[in-house]
């Protein structure tokens, strides 16, 4: 199941509202972790909201790499954003986060024979051993025009092949932060084909949030220990 990833500012029942007419069928709520806040208020909508909509929602958190573990225990998907300016390798040891998005915003002027993608070989295989998933952000392309995008293009494209040659948990979603900016499912999907996936990697892409987020359900309540090891409750 396709499950969005989106950043509501008090603006969920737009989103929900949007999305139902686009058919999309999950979203994760992400908002920024601060230690000292208390997310009672923010899950109590939530659950308000659930009782009146199809569309399945979760919680995320965004959290600084720094506040990971704390902000772990709280969040059914973790997520973090990549530093543009900075080596993310640190990020993506980290097991404790889920996902880490736009890795492609160097500054940096790509080289002739290389781009700036954030991702090399050796965070490849760092990634794939902390199961990190690699997400690509749809909002980041559509608010960048020009030239800009069409090197943003290209940098997905090569973390793409990165991330199919070493086997690297990839998503797409449109981290949407106003309800304009959704897109229904099978346009992120020609949209991730065109910049290189394949259509079952595509498939698997939109695909990977849920699943992730269910792992992580099923390990709070103590039922998941890892890839094939889960305790199925005894039928009565």
């Amino acid at each position: 199941m396709f499950t969005d990833i989106v950043f509501p500012a008090e603006n969920e029942k737009e989103f929900i509202e949007l999305a139902e007419r686009l058919s999309i069928p999950g979203f994760c709520f992400c908002y920024p972790f601060v230690p000292k806040n208390d997310y009672k208020e923010i899950l109590g909508r939530i659950k308000k909201l659930q009782e009146k909509t199809q569309i399945r929602l979760t919680f995320g958190l965004l959290a600084k790499p720094n506040d990971s573990m704390k902000a772990r225990q709280l969040a059914d998907l973790l997520i973090v954003r990549a530093i543009p300016t900075a080596d993310n390798r640190p990020i993506i040891e980290k097991k404790e986060i889920d996902l880490i998005y736009e890795l492609e915003g160097s500054p940096k002027n790509d080289p002739m024979h290389y781009r700036y993608s954030g991702m090399n070989q050796v965070q490849c295989a760092i990634a794939k051993e902390s199961e990190m998933i690699v997400a690509f952000s749809f909002s980041m392309l559509l608010n960048t025009a020009g030239f800009r995008r069409s090197v943003l293009m290209g940098r997905f494209n090569q973390n793409i092949r990165f991330c199919r040659k070493y086997k690297v948990n990839t998503s797409f979603a449109s981290f949407a932060r106003e309800p304009y900016e959704l897109r229904a499912e099978h346009e992120l999907l020609s949209l991730a084909r065109t910049l290189g996936m394949t259509p079952g990697d595509a498939q698997a892409a939109l695909g990977t949030v849920s699943t992730r987020i269910e792992e992580n359900l099923l390990r709070r309540q103590g039922k998941f220990y890892g890839k094939g090891i889960e305790i199925i409750d005894k039928p009565k």
